[in-house]
């Protein structure tokens, strides 16, 4: 069932039915990922309209100790975007993009799914000002303009991915857990993983100071979630601790291929999300490859520019070389 996958290697020609194939589940995963998010935003929407808005905040420590600053939540989505225009050159560039893309997708729909469900159940006080927090909508008239305006407001909110630079509306209630602490834990685990793996940072010292920094960099952008009371401590350790495990406990699976099948030591198949583990990655076996792992986009341009020479088979020339030769096929007929 786990075979090498040749086509990984550059010089291979990769046929149509399997890049179809790479296609639709890569596709999928997506569809996966983008269903979750969108039930995040409709439960963010409703434990908007059921928060009371009197809540005094919880005590936290790290609210006593650090300033406070509501500005610092500018600089965490800055960041949140560059590690995932990062991560998109990654999924462009790399030779197993696809694969890298369907994990992302994947990991981050089981960290979503189970936030939108821990939002659902546990609603904290808001952590921020209520003052920027939307109004709640009307509910003077019937029960389809309630539902018809928890909609519109969905369809709103969603595009934005919770980000507040992007969201037309700031809607409270949904603190446990952090969605920007997610958005960080995983972009760093994956530009870490595939860009920076341990192979390159144990033989290169720019390689492991290059790790240092964005990882220097996510820790910052978390404490700047607490300097704009945007999150509790709790949120953020939460996040981290659901994010993390989950990245390493799938690649721990991905990487041992003993524990691809359903046997009675193998306790990971209790999992919920187990299902979708072997039907993503049935067909993608072993580690991916910390060398060699780029395409150079130079060279894919010349590709698609340049027209391609000697297309003709092999076999093709060989006949033709033959009747431009025909001496040559019979060397006793001199004789």
């Amino acid at each position: 069932m786990h075979q090498i996958d040749m086509n990984d290697n550059p010089t291979e020609p990769i046929s149509w039915a399997r890049w179809k194939a790479r296609l639709v589940k890569t596709l999928l995963a997506f569809g996966f990922f983008a269903g979750n998010l969108t039930l995040n935003a409709v439960i963010i929407t409703l434990v908007h309209e059921r928060y009371t808005f009197d809540s005094l905040p919880l005590p936290d420590v790290a609210f006593d100790i650090l300033p406070y600053w509501p500005n610092a939540i500018d600089i965490v989505e800055s960041f949140i975007a560059f590690l995932h225009v990062m991560l998109l050159f990654v999924l462009i560039l790399h030779r197993n993009g696809y694969r890298i893309a369907q994990r992302y997708f994947l990991i981050s729909s089981i960290v979503f799914f189970l936030r939108a469900i821990s939002i659902a159940v546990t609603n904290l006080p808001v952590s921020e000002n209520r003052l920027d927090c939307a109004p709640k909508v009307s509910i003077d008239g019937s029960i389809w303009q309630f539902v018809r305006s928890i909609l519109k407001r969905c369809m709103l909110y969603a595009p934005s991915f919770g980000i507040r630079f992007l969201s037309l509306e700031t809607l409270c209630g949904h603190n446990l857990y952090s969605g920007h602490a997610v958005n960080i834990v995983i972009a760093y685990s994956f530009l870490s993983a595939y860009v920076m793996p341990s192979e390159l940072k144990v033989t290169s010292l720019c390689w492991w100071m290059a790790d240092c920094v964005l990882y220097s960099f996510s820790i910052i952008a978390m404490l700047l979630l607490l300097i704009a009371r945007s999150y509790y401590t709790i949120d953020i350790l939460i996040a981290y601790i659901v994010s993390s495990w989950t990245f390493y406990i799938y690649h721990t699976v991905c990487s041992h291929e003993s524990l691809h099948y359903s046997t009675q030591g193998n306790l990971f198949t209790k999992f919920w999300w187990w299902p979708l583990f072997v039907f993503f990655e049935v067909d993608n076996p072993g580690r991916i490859a910390a060398v060699n792992r780029f395409y150079n986009p130079i060279d894919v341009l010349k590709s698609v520019i340049t027209p391609r020479k000697n297309c003709e088979p092999k076999a093709d020339q060989e006949s033709a070389t033959k009747e431009e030769n025909p001496k040559e096929q019979n060397p006793l007929s001199n004789k």
